[in-house]
């Protein structure tokens, strides 16, 4: 199967068919609860694709799915309303050529895909150091322990007060 994107607004340049065609499944939302159930339904959706939304503050949905969702985030602006560039991880221009905006996104997920990939192995590696410490410790105190009982025992043997340490002289 190929990736999974989030649409969000209408479709008027019919890109959302090219993207099915190219292998990508789309989850199409129209509103912002929809989008915001998607998200939650999808969390491993491997992008989120914004069209000029009908009646729907922008900043709501870029709001939402940055909250909700570490996909990156691609913008196909309209003509009616304005947008921050910085806000989206990719911006289509209109009139791109549909073999350049599919190529641009195949890479940015791709890219967004080992970016992850390498985020979850140093989760895991981090997880295992931690159990390794976690042992190292514990296998320290016992040790510790076992030492202390061993310096009683030793001093007990020599009939001294396992709680009051050597003075230099008495050291060999």
């Amino acid at each position: 199967m190929g990736a999974r994107i989030v649409h969000f607004g209408s479709d008027t340049c019919h890109r959302m068919p090219v993207l099915k065609s190219a292998g990508y499944s789309i989850n199409d939302c129209r509103s912002l609860a929809q989008l915001h159930y998607a998200l939650q339904i999808c969390a491993e959706a491997d992008a989120v694709v914004m069209t000029e939304p009908d009646r729907v503050a922008p900043d709501s949905a870029i709001s939402i799915a940055r909250s909700s969702s570490t996909a990156p985030l691609i913008l196909f602006p309209g003509r009616r309303l304005e947008y921050k560039e910085s806000d989206f991880d990719l911006v289509v221009p209109a009139l791109t050529p549909p073999e350049q905006w599919l190529s641009d996104i195949a890479a940015l997920i791709q890219r967004s895909q080992a970016i992850r990939a390498q985020s979850q192995s140093l989760v895991d590696q981090s997880s295992s150091l931690r159990r390794e410490a976690e042992a190292a410790r514990k296998k320290s105190r016992l040790e510790r322990e076992r030492s202390r009982r061993e310096c009683a025992r030793n001093a007990e043997m020599l009939g001294r007060d396992p709680q009051k340490p050597r003075s230099d002289e008495e050291l060999p």
